[in-house]
C-alpha cells in the first residue's frame, strides 16, 4: 500500500538531541536491508548493534519471505496467483497479520484494505504502469476486483474470492517485522536501551543512561532536510509517517501520490504526512496509512469511535507549512518555536 517516507530523524543516535546532557552517551547505529528498503538498530556499543542488527536482518527477511508480493514462493504471491481458484495453505504468522489487517479494513470502512493491490498495478505504483491517467472506466473496474470482504481466511488456508484481485501489505507490514524484531531484541537486551527502524518505522526500548527517552525529529515533508519538531518516545512506544512526496507517479504532466484510497480507486489527495505514535509499530504503521487516508477530521472521529490509543499529527498538503497535533500528540511534541506559522 505504500513505501515508508523517511520523515523522521533518530535525534539522539545522530547527536542532536534538543537540550541533551553534557554526559550524552555514544550511541552506534548499524544498518541492515529487507522489505525494499534499510533496516537500522540503534545500541549503546558496537557488539550490540552488530548483533543485534543481523539478527533483525534474519527476522526481517523471513516475514518478507511471508509477505512480499514480489517473491513468487511467499504467502502472498502464492494467495495472489491463486486468486478466483480457491484457498491456498499458508502460515500462522501470515494468517495472523491477514486478520489483522481485516480487523482494521473492517473499523475503518474500507479506507485501510489488504486488497488494494489491482489500484496499486493501475496507477503504476507497484510495476510499470500507465503513461497517463486511467480513465474512469478502468478504475471502476480496478475496484471491482478491491474489497477485504472478498478476502477468504478458513481453517484450510486464504484466498481471493475473484480471479485478478491481489494483496498488498506494504501499510502494515513492515511494523510487523518491527514488532518482531524489537520483541526479540527485548528479550536479549535486559533492560538495555535501543530502538529498531525499518524504512521509517521505529520502536524504543528503555531510556537512555541520562534518564531522557528517546527523541525523534519530524522532518517537514516539502523540504526533508528540515526538522519541523521534535517528540519523545516512551519505552516500548513506536512511531511511523506516511507522505506523499518520496513515492509518486506522473501521469500527462501531473503527480499523483503512491497511497491509495481504496474507496474511490484515487490516490489520496489533501495530506502532506501523518505521524503515529502508538502502543506496537504495526498498529503506528497501519494507523498512519490509515489517517492518511481518511484525513484529520473523519480520522479523529475514527479514533474516538474505535478507542485506538494513536497520538498523531497531521501536515496538510499546502503551504505555508502547518502542523495539526491531536490531544495526545500535543503532550509529547516540541514544535520548532522559532517558526511561529508552525504553530
Amino acid at each position: 500500500m505504500k513505501r515508508r517516507f523517511f520523515f523522521v530523524w533518530i535525534l539522539s543516535a545522530v547527536g542532536l538531541m534538543t537540550g541533551c546532557l553534557p554526559s550524552r552517551p555514544r550511541l552506534v547505529v548499524r544498518e541492515y536491508p529487507g522489505m525494499g528498503t534499510l533496516g537500522s538498530v540503534t545500541a549503546l556499543s558496537d557488539e550490540e548493534a552488530f548483533s543485534w542488527a543481523a539478527r533483525c536482518a534474519q527476522i526481517t527477511r523471513e516475514w518478507e519471505e511471508r509477505l512480499s508480493v514480489f517473491l513468487p514462493n511467499s504467502d502472498l504471491a502464492r494467495i495472489n496467483a491463486a486468486a478466483g481458484k480457491g484457498v491456498v495453505a499458508i502460515s500462522p504468522e501470515t494468517r495472523w497479520v491477514l486478520e489483522h489487517a481485516i480487523r482494521l479494513a473492517r473499523e475503518s470502512g474500507g479506507a485501510f484494505d489488504p486488497t488494494v493491490g489491482p489500484l496499486m498495478d493501475l496507477w503504476g505504483f507497484r510495476r510499470q504502469g500507465l503513461a497517463r491517467k486511467p480513465m474512469l472506466d478502468e478504475i471502476a473496474a480496478s475496484r471491482e476486483r478491491v474489497g477485504y470482504h472478498k478476502l477468504v481466511i478458513s481453517t484450510e488456508g486464504c484466498g481471493l474470492e475473484r480471479e485478478g484481485m491481489a494483496l498488498d501489505l506494504g501499510g502494515i507490514g513492515k511494523g510487523v517485522a518491527v514488532d518482531r524484531c524489537w520483541e526479540e531484541l527485548r528479550r536479549e537486551a535486559k533492560g538495555r536501551p535501543f530502538l529498531v527502524n525499518l524504512g521509517g518505522n521505529i520502536r524504543a526500548s528503555g531510556r537512555l543512561p541520562t534518564g531522557r527517552e528517546w527523541s525523534i525529529g519530524i522532518r517537514d515533508p516539502f523540504d526533508p532536510g528540515r526538522i519541523v519538531a521534535t517528540i519523545s518516545l516512551e519505552d516500548g512506544k513506536a512511531v511511523a509517517t506516511s507522505g506523499h512526496y518520496e513515492r509518486f507517479v506522473v501521469l500527462d504532466g501531473e503527480r499523483w501520490a503512491h497511497i491509495m484510497d481504496p474507496r474511490t480507486g484515487m490516490p489520496v489527495r489533501g495530506m502532506a504526512s501523518v505521524t503515529v505514535v502508538a502502543d506496537s509499530a504495526e498498529d503506528a504503521d497501519g494507523l498512519s496509512t490509515t489517517l492518511f487516508v481518511m484525513g484529520r477530521e473523519e480520522g479523529e472521529a475514527f479514533l474516538r469511535q474505535t478507542g485506538r490509543n494513536a497520538a498523531v499529527l497531521y501536515i496538510p498538503d499546502q503551504k505555508p507549512l502547518h502542523l495539526f497535533p491531536n490531544a495526545s500528540m500535543k503532550k509529547i511534541i516540541k514544535i520548532d518555536s522559532r517558526d511561529p506559522s508552525l504553530l
